[in-house]
């Protein structure tokens, strides 16, 4: 926390954030929920889902956009401005209709929105970069995680809640939501002079992928030791596991009682495990993974996720803990990638290798969660479950002879 005291460009950017990415989370679930509104709640949920997850495919591209861009503060100011403009236009939206094209037209608006959440994002790291040390980088962004992490949760449940107490009004959410992004760019305005960076602005007129995943190899190479391939095809893989870990959980939750028979009860304890492995894990940096190479973070990440499995189904009441561990191990991945990028990347091609690496590391979430409950459904829980383990263990396994003949070397 003294990160957030001593240094007034992390706490303008931390600070707007906050505001940024709980109004995100907030019109997320109410957007959902909204969704369910219709005759049609399946496809509408559906549409809603595809809405919300298509921007993580473009991350590289408004990466690019970003690094193109002169002015980065002034740019994500304008952003701030631009949303609040774009969620009064829907809760005008939402008020004078209520049909698919209206839906629509909403969905269309919100994707745009995020598109420009993630251009800023892209702008905001020269700005990082210029204004942080090098060992103050992991905890920076852990902390942005862990925030992001508590936000989520509260943005979620502040959402259903408000819509409660309103009667349902998406139209005044949408307006909370315009003023939650003013407010996020009123912050970065007032510490304007503070979000410096260097002015270099990157002269590549066409983004080049093939350019970009050699810039992107060449981060994880600073990781001694690390095969690339591996490291990248081993972080995919537990993104692809762990999407699919939460609602199949929540699936087997109905069947199996460790705390009860309250449903509610079982659900909110595994969730708590989780949310706090990850907060905590965020928050605390400095600790013993700090020295340790991310191959073996990823071993034990594949070790806990294959012991989750199998507690799940037989030991059931030991599995939240397992869960955490999983989080805690799983949080010292996205501060160590971004802080290889900030001591290694130019300024001029922050935003696109950055984008470039998160569109890799998220793109498999979807298919993650999709394919795990498709299994369910054609097989049972307790399979789907041993699959995962399986899929775990192989790759625990592959790590593990990894570092053993790296030691050897």
């Amino acid at each position: 926390m003294k990160l957030l005291k001593n240094n007034k460009t992390f706490f303008s950017l931390f600070l707007s954030s906050v505001f940024t990415m709980f109004g995100a989370s907030l019109f997320n679930i109410v957007f959902l929920i909204y969704a369910t509104s219709f005759q049609s709640k399946g496809l509408m949920v559906s549409i809603a889902e595809v809405f919300i997850v298509l921007p993580a495919f473009l991350l590289i591209y408004t990466g690019f956009w970003a690094d193109k861009t002169k002015d980065k503060s002034k740019m994500m100011i304008f952003i701030g401005i631009m949303q609040m403009f774009f969620f009064l236009l829907i809760a005008i939206i939402i008020g004078l209709t209520h049909n698919f094209i209206s839906f629509f037209i909403i969905g269309i608006i919100k994707f745009i929105s995020d598109l420009l959440s993630s251009y800023k994002n892209g702008l905001r790291i020269p700005i990082l970069q210029k204004n942080l040390k090098s060992n103050e980088v992991s905890s920076a962004f852990g902390q942005l995680q862990s925030f992001g992490s508590i936000l989520e949760i509260v943005g979620q449940t502040f959402g259903v809640m408000f819509l409660s107490l309103t009667g349902q009004s998406f139209t005044i959410v949408a307006i909370l939501n315009a003023i939650l992004y003013l407010i996020s760019a009123l912050i970065l305005l007032f510490f304007k002079r503070y979000l410096t960076f260097n002015s270099v602005v990157s002269s590549i007129s066409r983004l080049n992928i093939r350019e970009t995943f050699s810039q992107i190899k060449s981060v994880f190479s600073k990781e001694k030791n690390n095969k690339f391939v591996i490291t990248i095809l081993s972080i995919i893989f537990i993104n692809f596991i762990l999407s699919g870990i939460g609602p199949l959980t929540d699936l087997a939750l109905t069947n199996l009682h460790p705390f009860g028979n309250n449903y509610g009860v079982s659900v909110l304890i595994f969730n708590c495990f989780l949310s706090s492995g990850m907060i905590v894990g965020s928050l605390f940096m400095n600790d013993f993974f700090n020295e340790t190479k991310m191959n073996t973070i990823i071993l034990y990440v594949f070790g806990f996720s294959t012991l989750f499995g199998i507690l799940l189904m037989h030991l059931t009441f030991l599995a939240p803990i397992v869960l955490f561990y999983i989080a805690y191990c799983a949080s010292k991945t996205s501060p160590r990638v971004n802080s290889l990028i900030l001591n290694n990347i130019s300024p001029d091609n922050l935003g696109k290798v950055s984008g470039g690496i998160s569109t890799l590391f998220t793109f498999s979430v979807p298919f993650g969660a999709s394919l795990f409950i498709f299994i369910a459904n054609l097989t049972s829980i307790v399979i789907t479950f041993y699959i995962i383990s399986l899929i775990s263990l192989l790759g625990f396994l592959m790590m593990f002879l990894l570092s053993r003949q790296s030691s050897i070397k």
